[in-house]
């Protein structure tokens, strides 16, 4: 299987809009916050006029990569010590990568034995992958190949999905008629199955509603304060998101951003009038719906 989807107990139907989201979460699955950057390649810069020169010609005053040698004299040598660093094979996309996965902490080691016993003439840059950043972007990458794909899949007529009020069978929907529609959750995982994706729900006891209900407890924790205005605090961070995802030339969307606010509400004890955190489908249709909320332009 290409990966498993666990879906909450009781869950009856999934929408199509949710599709894209739940299998780019299961490939790549946001990194916890504090996840070490890994070393991505090690370059070096003359300090000395002449070997500039000789590296760089006129130009020389940027780094460049190390070669074999460098970096075999210096497992050899600074580095005995030290667990080898290696390198991928030649690439013509830029400075050869090390295939070594070291994470930053632990290239204090290497740069401290560098500085106790540095070569004349020249000395080492660290550069640095953020894993958190490249999971992001490996996951809208995702969302957006999945959501491509639906519509494919319904053009060519290998796609039903239902209609959101009557539950109908529909066939070739592309857009938002398409996403607004939903699978049983015996559909979705006939589908799913079909691309080598498992879809698993535990066993309800009992089932209270659709995933559109906003859950109620009942009764409120003891002291709990009653929650104010929390769906106005909720669109604040969704535009506030948006814009950080449009600085950084993303393309967010409705669904992309969902995720970020279950956890902002999680962190900043976010409450509905039931004294809980808000679900995922009563953020999707109460809160942040066409209905309810604009993006920021």
């Amino acid at each position: 299987m290409l990966t498993t989807i666990h879906l909450p107990a009781g869950t009856e139907r999934v929408y199509l809009r949710d599709v894209p989201g739940l299998i780019a979460d299961a490939l790549h699955p946001e990194l916890p916050e504090g996840t070490p950057s890994v070393l991505s390649y090690v370059q070096k810069k003359a300090t000395d006029r002449k070997l500039a020169w000789q590296w760089c010609g006129m130009s020389n005053d940027f780094p460049v990569s190390l070669t074999e040698q460098d970096l075999r004299e210096l497992n050899d040598g600074v580095w005995h010590h030290l667990p080898p660093i290696k390198l991928l094979p030649d690439s013509t996309d830029g400075p050869q990568k090390v295939a070594t996965l070291l994470p930053e902490p632990e290239w204090e080691k290497y740069a401290q034995a560098f500085a106790a016993s540095p070569p004349e003439g020249w000395r080492l840059i660290a550069v640095w992958r953020n894993r958190i950043f490249e999971q992001w972007v490996l996951n809208d990458e995702t969302r957006k190949q999945w959501a491509r794909l639906l519509e494919q899949q319904s053009i060519a007529g290998q796609l039903t999905s239902r209609d959101e009020v009557s539950g109908i069978p529909t066939y070739h929907r592309v857009g938002r008629q398409l996403m607004e529609g939903y699978f049983t959750i015996d559909e979705f995982t006939a589908f799913a199955r079909r691309f080598d994706v498992e879809v698993r729900v535990p066993q309800s006891p009992s089932s209270t509603g659709t995933a559109e209900t906003e859950p109620v407890l009942a009764q409120p924790p003891t002291g709990a304060a009653e929650p104010k205005q929390w769906k106005m605090r909720v669109q604040a961070e969704a535009a506030a998101e948006w814009k950080r995802m449009r600085a950084m030339n993303c393309n967010p969307t409705r669904a992309s951003i969902r995720p970020h606010l279950l956890r902002w509400c999680k962190a900043n004890n976010v409450l509905t009038s039931s004294h809980i955190n808000p679900s995922d489908g009563y953020l999707r249709t109460h809160v942040l719906s066409a209905k309810h909320w604009t993006p920021p332009n």
